[in-house]
């Protein structure tokens, strides 16, 4: 709020001290009529938006325990953990590559239904991991996940945009995005300090849930967008 009065107390004295008085109904014009705009435009931005906020939250929030998790449970050391991390990219560039095939493939909507799934699945195993072996192949499966769900985001989110202002309104969407990551990683450490890591997974993967009513309204837009554009 204090942003949003400071821009609007400068952008309004720049407009008094500097508009003719002939000029001062054309310049209030514009103003009012792009403040307007700016409201239909974050309106519309909103709801992908919000999407990609949980999203960032969720993965992010379960990628940033992980490595302490290990240490903890089987007491790896830096290279160890260095190790699995790797492994962990691994997995993100094949989810990235099979995630976008299959974007293509089934289409959007059931990719991000694919996307809800995948996780909750991938986070719930870190819950049972008995053994450093079994750790290694959860560890990819979840980088697999990471890269798919990342991959879908940024596919549905380019579907979202309006291409008049195409590369502001994605810029704003993964301006939410990583809002979102901020929240998860503060939140990480404060479930793992209330609750113990293994609830911590449980919860974020029942965090994917608050995202299923999102989809129809995702999808709602993006089909009056396209039936827009063939008209």
């Amino acid at each position: 709020m204090t942003s949003m009065a400071l821009y609007n107390t400068t952008t309004d004295g720049l407009a008094v001290e500097t508009t003719p008085q002939s000029e001062e109904g054309t310049i209030q014009s514009f103003m009012v009529g792009g403040r307007a705009l700016g409201v239909v435009v974050v309106s519309a931005v909103i709801v992908p938006g919000i999407l990609g906020a949980l999203y960032s939250l969720i993965i992010n929030t379960a990628n940033q325990i992980v490595n302490t998790y290990l240490q903890g449970l089987f007491d790896f050391g830096p290279q160890t953990l260095g190790f699995y991390t790797m492994l962990c990219g691994i997995g993100v560039v094949f989810g990235s590559l099979f995630g976008g095939k299959l974007v293509d493939k089934i289409g959007r909507k059931r990719s991000v239904l694919a996307a809800m799934v995948i996780p909750i699945i991938s986070i719930l195993l870190f819950v049972v991991i008995a053994d450093p072996g079994v750790a290694i192949a959860i560890v990819v499966i979840f980088g697999i996940a990471f890269g798919y769900y990342e991959t879908v985001y940024f596919a549905i989110s380019m579907e979202n945009t309006d291409p008049r202002i195409a590369a502001s309104m994605f810029s704003i969407l993964m301006a939410i995005a990583n809002i979102g990551t901020g929240i998860g990683l503060a939140l990480s450490g404060i479930l793992v300090d209330g609750i113990g890591y293994k609830l911590t997974f449980v919860v974020i993967a029942v965090l994917n849930l608050i995202a299923l009513p999102l989809i129809p309204l995702v999808f709602k837009r993006g089909e009056t967008k396209s039936q827009n554009g063939k008209t």
